[in-house]
């Protein structure tokens, strides 16, 4: 979707012979040539050798925003996230809504094209008049009965309806675009909640076996005090160890409980009707999707919402442009009147007319030149945002890959400074039943160990989530066999 991609034609919503024969008389149009907004990823492709993290990923773009985003949750290989994301695909109201939104711009887009075609009716009448005997018109009392059929037709002789049927097919094709970027950022909700969940369980696992230690560890310095072999201040020592690790797991279990309902509401559940997964947070990370930085133009649906944008306001220039010419009107009837309904159908009952009309804008007061205006300023604007996502686009993909890389080497740091401080709490403990040293450094030792490894889980999540964050940035459409 750069500077060589054709720009979407307006798609007739019912051709026919009539809607032909009318485009061959209206075949007048004054909106602008179309030309998709230059962005960075167009004027620096050539130059550009990669993003910041992405080196070597370069090629050039092959427009592609109409293919399906694919089931890229699947790198995961999780059945359960895929169960939750085809309840969310299914029963989600926000998604349901965005899709409702698409259905009503593509019907505005018909109901625009239908000005192009004649408007035909039929009629039918009675009537009973009583005339009055003082008037020189007087007639009695008579009946008159009317059948018939009328025709209306705007020629549009200067593409005011063309361009306005072209600008709604390009807005429907942006609702559509948002619908799939909705469903996009929800399915990556989904995603993000499951993960932190397993997260929150490993580290309630951990809390709890660290709360049936320092119970223990309670009980212990509590019987080595009456031995007098601890201090009472080792004894409190314990049991704020212990009530510690409490309020921990009571924090933590929180947090789980409320991603556990957020949970059930993107997934169209009531937190009641859920049971969210039991499972930590796995040891394995799914592979990295191989990032080519100029497919974002292909499969963002934000970025071709936003060039829908652009379109559709170049349409608008030409509606407004119209504006200024005439407009032409045919009206036309055929009927039977007769005051007998048994001659009725009768040939000399036929009656007929024809009417055409012609209006020319003369005066009116700047009206129509502001309304230009207004045009060529929501062009402008869209042209702006169209070019605003494309580099947001670009930020995020930069924050995605920034944050895959740093957070690896934070991973493996992390997970050294808890395995050495979970060797150094066995070490103190051995110590601290020698004899050797107090329960003071037993128990830093043993906090220092539990924060490591809870932190170490922490970016165990982190790093999941920057794999989601990835996928979102660059549009979806990560298939298995796209990553390395």
């Amino acid at each position: 979707m750069t500077t060589t991609k054709k720009p979407k034609k307006a798609r007739m919503l019912a051709p026919s012979a009539l809607a032909a024969a009318a485009l061959a008389l209206c075949a007048c149009t004054l909106e602008p040539d179309y030309k998709v907004p230059e962005t960075p990823l167009d004027s620096e492709a050539e130059q550009m050798k990669g993003f910041k993290y992405a080196e070597g990923l370069w090629t050039q773009a092959q427009p592609a925003d109409e293919q399906l985003k694919g089931d890229w949750w699947k790198i995961f290989g999780d059945e359960e996230l895929s169960a939750l994301i085809k309840n969310c695909r299914e029963k989600n109201p926000d998604l349901k809504s965005a899709f409702y939104a698409v259905e009503q711009a593509r019907q505005k887009a018909r109901m625009t094209e239908a000005e192009l075609y004649p408007w035909a009716g039929a009629n039918a009448g009675w009537t009973k008049t009583g005339t009055s005997k003082n008037e020189f018109s007087y007639r009695g009392t008579f009946e008159d009965y009317r059948i018939g059929v009328g025709l209306t037709w705007d020629l549009d002789l200067f593409g005011r309806v063309q361009a306005l049927v072209a600008s709604q097919a390009a807005d429907a094709q942006a609702m559509r675009a948002a619908y799939e970027n909705t469903m996009l950022m929800l399915e990556a909700s989904v995603a993000n909640t499951y993960f932190a969940i397993r997260q929150f369980n490993s580290e309630i696992e951990l809390l709890k076996d660290t709360v049936k230690v320092r119970e223990k560890q309670v009980e212990l310095v509590t019987n080595r005090a009456k031995a007098k072999y601890a201090h009472e201040a080792d004894v409190k020592r314990a049991q704020q160890q212990y009530y510690e690790a409490l309020t921990q797991l009571a924090g933590v279990e929180k947090q789980r409980d409320a991603s556990a309902n957020f949970l059930a509401y993107l997934t169209g559940e009531i937190p009641a009707n859920l049971t969210a997964t039991a499972k930590p947070i796995p040891e394995v990370l799914p592979k990295v999707p191989a990032i080519i930085p100029s497919q974002l133009l292909q499969r963002r649906p934000d970025i071709a919402s936003a060039e829908r944008e652009v379109y559709s306001a170049n349409m608008k220039i030409g509606s407004a442009k119209s504006a200024f010419f005439p407009t032409v009107q045919i009206t036309s009837s055929l009927d039977l009147a007769s005051q007998d309904i048994a001659d009725l159908v009768k040939g000399n009952s036929l009656a007929w007319g024809v009417s055409p009309r012609l209006y020319l804008p003369i005066f009116q007061a700047g009206r129509l030149y502001a309304q230009y205006q207004v045009a060529l300023a929501q062009h402008q604007q869209a042209t702006q945002k169209y070019k605003a996502t494309v580099l947001n686009a670009i930020y995020e993909v930069e924050n995605a890959l920034s944050n895959i890389k740093h957070l690896e080497t934070e991973y493996e740091a992390r997970a050294k400074s808890a395995a050495a401080s979970k060797a150094v709490e066995e070490l103190t403990r051995k110590q601290f039943d020698s004899g050797v040293i107090d329960y003071f450094e037993y128990t830093d030792a043993e906090r220092l160990a539990l924060n490591n490894e809870r932190e170490r889980i922490r970016l165990r999540g982190e790093q999941f989530r920057s794999v989601i964050s990835l996928v979102l940035a660059i549009g979806g459409g990560v298939e298995e066999s796209e990553t390395k």
